[in-house]
């Protein structure tokens, strides 16, 4: 099958910025396993399209980021997730671009500087 025809089914496949399972499975007992790994992909490429994950260090001050980046991205859906990894930082995944705004990204750049 064409790689066109497998991404119409791809967006045929979400009702309401959702994935509709019951589409998903009628198309999936069609394709054939290259075309199935293919639609697979593309669901998930369209999903992602749709998603801004926001991940922060800690719980505190979560509802103001949540409406503020609700105001940023006003037509995709919002998921916050905690890391405390990030010390004191906020990383923003929109699709296939990521933003990392955090102390410790800054130290690790500011030691790459310094080591070149």
């Amino acid at each position: 099958m064409k790689r066109k025809i497998i991404k119409k089914l791809a967006k045929k496949s979400f009702t309401k910025d959702k994935i509709d399972e019951k589409k998903v499975n009628m198309i999936s007992n069609l394709l054939n396993k290259s075309d199935l790994k293919v639609y697979i992909k593309d669901l998930k490429n369209i999903n992602s399209e749709k998603i801004v994950t926001v991940t922060v260090a800690s719980e505190d001050g979560v509802d103001e980021l949540n409406a503020y980046f609700r105001k940023v991205y006003p037509n995709k859906k919002i998921v916050v997730n905690t890391d405390p990894e990030l010390i004191n930082g906020v990383r923003v995944v929109d699709s296939n671009n990521e933003y990392e705004f955090s102390l410790k990204s800054f130290m690790e750049d500011a030691f790459k500087l310094t080591n070149d």
